[in-house]
């Protein structure tokens, strides 16, 4: 179903896009070899030029930290005072990808959900990950726009240190216990329960080609359409490539006409390079 024309609603939601801007995370390789990954790198990057080169953000606005970038620290400051809350304003919108390790909130003592970074040490999660909880509450409480978009392809159980706690543990973060802002979307690539798999075919996770596959079929089809055909996709794929259950979830809420993430910004602002080298 097409959305309304820009501006045609009187709700802040139904305004036009004023700018649009992303935070964008992969690790395949870690300070800690025996945690290695095969693609959430070339995951994030090769959505990182989807963006860029399809859906109309501008190269400037969008942050990349991949492998040694992603440390604690870089992913920390992205979401601090070095990124978003200092350029997002209302009427923008956010997108944020992340692709690594997730541990689920089971397997924490106090029940957080985890994002494993470049150099976090998977026995001392609390210090050296970064905690999704945090992390999602940051972006409802700091970030200044109601419009954003957190799609997680994590929770990968392959590599991990043996007797590690986590990686080696199947299992996905639970969307209903993250906590998320009026007009935040939130895609997982699996199940709280579920393992998300890499691909035996192609040098990229499942769930990433085809969500970059089904945006580019689809360019003018807001995402939870979108979602309903990715998860049938990735579903498909997972079962006769390997034989599990593989089923991307939704959650957040979302007020006003549906996002259509190729939908250019009708006020963008001029970026500064000085702000993308303080990630050097």
């Amino acid at each position: 179903v097409r959305p309304a024309a820009q501006g045609s609603s009187t709700s802040s939601l139904d305004a036009p896009i004023r700018d649009k801007w992303a935070v964008i995370i992969g690790i395949s390789k870690f300070k800690n070899p025996t945690y290695n990954l095969q693609f959430s790198d070339k995951d994030a990057q090769d959505f990182r030029d989807f963006l860029v080169n399809e859906e109309n953000f501008q190269p400037d606005h969008v942050l990349l930290l991949l492998n040694e970038k992603a440390t604690r620290a870089n992913i920390m400051r992205a979401f601090g005072s070095k990124w978003l809350p200092s350029l997002a304003e209302p009427g923008d919108l956010v997108v944020i990808y992340i692709s690594t390790h997730g541990t689920p909130a089971q397997i924490d003592n106090a029940g957080r959900n985890y994002i494993v970074a470049y150099d976090t040490d998977a026995d001392d999660l609390y210090a050296t990950a970064v905690d999704m909880d945090e992390l999602s509450q940051r972006i409802k409480e700091g970030v200044k726009t109601d419009r954003a978009l957190i799609i997680l392809d994590t929770c990968y159980s392959g590599g991990g240190a043996t007797g590690s706690r986590g990686l080696l543990r199947a299992g996905n973060f639970d969307l209903s216990r993250i906590p998320v802002g009026k007009g935040h979307l939130v895609l997982s690539s699996s199940g709280a329960d579920q393992r998300s798999w890499e691909s035996k075919e192609y040098k990229n996770g499942v769930f990433t080609k085809n969500l970059i596959d089904v945006l580019r079929t689809s360019r003018d089809t807001d995402i939870k359409t979108v979602f309903a055909t990715l998860a049938k996709k990735v579903e498909w794929e997972v079962r006769r490539d390997h034989g599990f259950l593989q089923t991307p979830q939704l959650g957040g809420t979302w007020q006003g006409r549906g996002l259509v993430l190729s939908l250019p910004a009708t006020d963008p602002r001029p970026m500064s390079t000085a702000k993308l080298m303080e990630f050097k």
